[in-house]
């Protein structure tokens, strides 16, 4: 390590060594009274929030109590009782729910009730100020739920004034949209002259409806909670099941829905009245959280209070980041105050130890350049010794190649004079078959000329034939006319008699050959008929196939002239190159020989740097030799001025 860096570290170690101390112990120790601060905050504002339920829930009980021996609600029982008899629809009762309708709505808005409902002995709905012609005479004992068995309690039990009034918890009945808690009061007559009902006689009962409103603005009040934070209420049914009795802000949970979870269960299972506990919670955030339990005005609740801890401890978190913030300020001022201490003692020797360290590099690296030059110099004129003498090898090689590639040349030109004569001669024979293919084509026209003719001559003699036909039809004829005379002279020999009968025999007879020549006719017409068919027919087809001949011996001719013509000028583009070689040959030979000069005086120079090159390698050995002991100095030199800098600042700079 440098000198300067020692001093810095220093420095910094004998300063923050304390405060660092300090700071983790002052952390360390504030934490448990934070954590201390916020349990105690969650339970101050859960204490408040159960406060204010219980002074709600007084004043609704207040108001019950008020309510049960209310002298306007003996009269509204008695009127609504006696028009009920008469039927919900009468006119009667009508009249008494336009009456007291409004009384018993404006009742329940001043004192923050949902509503008030009179319920006669029976359980059957007699009056409400909500909506009021609705449900009326439906009987709620038929509900068969807890707040029914709750109404069937108070309606078995004789009134008693304020123990006459017992809760019942959140429920949703038909009709109504939300969920309503109730407290109901058994209602007696206050004087022996009202109505049908003796003084202590019950005579229904009222229900006063708690809205969810009325604890609901209490529970999901947060201040005091941040953004993480909210309180709500569990309340357990009959059945041991627990429901939500309040909504939740932070997270999803509404009245009427189930809640369980292990706090849940230790709260009902403990009935403490307060706790508190650090658990992780269904968002898996760690969680602080203290509940405690009610059970005022036959309450059966539990109550929570929860808050993220990261937000809760965001206190002491600040105190860690404050700390830090402080800490790493102080260390950089240390840092700072250490670094310009150092450097007014270690920039002046460094100083020094920089320059002398230049001197001997710089000399170093000159000595080094020199034995580097001295040794690529050496190199070099070696390399070119060599390379000279291998380029008067090669230089020898390639005069002998110029003298082989003219002798190439020329016989080239011999085999290029010998190929002309070839092409000439061929392009004389594809003279000699175009002439040959056109005497072809002459001979087809007169081979086609000769069939034309004979084709003819056959059309002579089916006309001949046709002509026999003819003279066929003139015997038939006359055969014809002989059968007829043959009948006329039998008809006469028939007159004739006995005289007649030779001449009979003679009329039958021609008669025969009249037959006879007529059927030898006959068939010489058919026979005449068939030949003319037939040789129509061979005419016709010997016709189309000499024509198809000829056609095609046509183009195979056309085609003959076509590729001989095309040979013809190929053969005059070989003529025309082969002259074109010649001459390039020509001028091949002739560079050949002067180029077999010019190489014959390159060789003679290239001896003569050879020997040069020599000469520059034996100076340059020498040169070299001497830079080797210049270096060998300078390297002696730079090791005693890096010692010193390595004494300094604790570290070698690279030669």
């Amino acid at each position: 390590m440098s000198l300067r860096n020692k001093m810095i570290l220093s420095f910094i170690l004998v300063s923050l060594i304390p405060f660092a101390s300090g700071l983790v112990l002052a952390i360390k120790n504030s934490e448990p009274t934070v954590r201390s601060e916020i349990h105690q905050k969650l339970e101050a504002i859960q204490s408040a929030k159960v406060t204010r339920l219980k002074e709600r829930f007084k004043g609704y009980h207040s108001a019950a109590v008020i309510f049960s021996r209310h002298r306007k609600f003996q009269d509204l029982f008695v009127d609504y009782e006696d028009a009920l008899d008469k039927g919900k629809d009468s006119d009667e009762y009508k009249a008494v729910m336009a009456k007291n309708s409004d009384f018993l709505k404006t009742s329940a808005t001043e004192l923050d009730f949902g509503d008030i409902l009179l319920v006669s002995n029976k359980g059957d709905l007699i009056a409400k100020g909500d909506n009021p012609s609705l449900n009326i005479g439906t009987n709620l004992l038929e509900l068969n739920n807890r707040f029914s068995q709750k109404l069937k309690a108070v309606l078995d039990s004789s009134y008693a004034g304020a123990d006459s009034i017992i809760f019942g918890d959140y429920i949703k009945l038909p009709f109504y949209n939300e969920n309503f808690a109730f407290f109901i009061s058994r209602f007696a007559p206050n004087s022996s002259q009202r109505g049908r009902w003796q003084k202590g006689e019950s005579i229904g009962a009222v229900l006063l409806a708690i809205p969810t409103k009325a604890v609901n603005e209490i529970a999901n009040e947060l201040t005091g909670l941040g953004t993480t934070g909210e309180t709500y209420f569990v309340g357990m049914e009959p059945d041991g099941q627990t429901y939500y009795r309040t909504n939740r802000v932070v997270k999803k949970g509404n009245i009427g829905e189930k809640r369980g979870g292990s706090s849940v269960e230790k709260a009902f299972k403990e009935q403490k009245t307060m706790d508190h506990k650090v658990k992780v919670g269904s968002t898996g955030a760690v969680e602080v959280e203290y509940f405690s339990f009610i059970k005022d005005f036959g309450l059966n609740w539990a109550v929570f209070t929860t808050q993220s801890e990261d937000e809760a401890m965001a206190a002491i978190y600040a105190i860690y980041k404050t700390a830090l913030v402080v800490g790493l300020f102080f260390a950089v001022a240390i840092f700072i105050f250490s670094y310009y201490f150092s450097q007014s003692i270690t920039k002046p020797i460094l100083n020094v130890v920089a320059r002398l360290y230049q001197g001997a590099d710089h000399l170093k690296k000159t000595s080094s350049n020199m034995e580097t030059q001295s040794e690529r110099l050496s190199s070099a004129s070696t390399q070119q010794a060599s390379s000279l003498q291998e380029t008067v090898a090669s230089v020898d090689e390639i005069s002998a190649m110029i003298e082989r590639n003219t002798d190439a040349s020329n016989e080239s030109k011999d085999l290029s004079g010998k190929s002309n004569e070839v092409a000439t001669r061929g392009k004389s024979t594809i003279e000699q078959m175009i002439f040959a293919i056109e005497d072809i084509n002459s001979s087809n026209k007169d081979i086609t000329d000769e069939m034309q003719h004979s084709n003819q001559q056959i059309q002579e003699i089916v006309h001949v034939i046709k002509n026999i036909g003819e003279k066929t039809k003139v015997i038939n004829d006359i055969v014809f006319q002989t059968k007829l005379l043959s009948f006329n002279a039998s008809v006469e020999a028939a007159r004739a008699g006995e005289h007649g009968k030779g001449f009979a025999v003679v009329a039958e007879e021609v008669g025969n050959l009249a037959n006879m020549s007529g059927s030898a006719a006959t068939e010489i017409s058919s026979m005449l008929d068939e030949s003319i068919r037939k040789v129509e027919s061979i005419v016709s087809m010997t016709q189309q196939k000499v024509d198809g001949l000829i056609v095609k011996g046509k183009e195979k001719v056309e085609t003959g002239t076509r590729v001989a013509h095309e040979c013809g000028r190929a053969l005059d583009e070989i003529l025309s190159n082969v002259r074109l070689v010649n001459d390039k040959v020509a001028e091949i030979a002739q560079a050949s020989v002067e180029q077999s000069q010019g190489v014959q005086e390159i060789n003679d120079a290239m001896r003569q740097l050879d020997e040069v090159a020599h000469v520059n390698s034996s100076i340059a050995n020498e040169s070299a030799g001497n830079v080797r002991i210049l270096k060998n100095e300078a390297v002696e030199l730079n090791s005693i001025v890096e010692e010193l800098n390595n004494i300094v600042t604790n570290r070698r700079k690279a030669a």
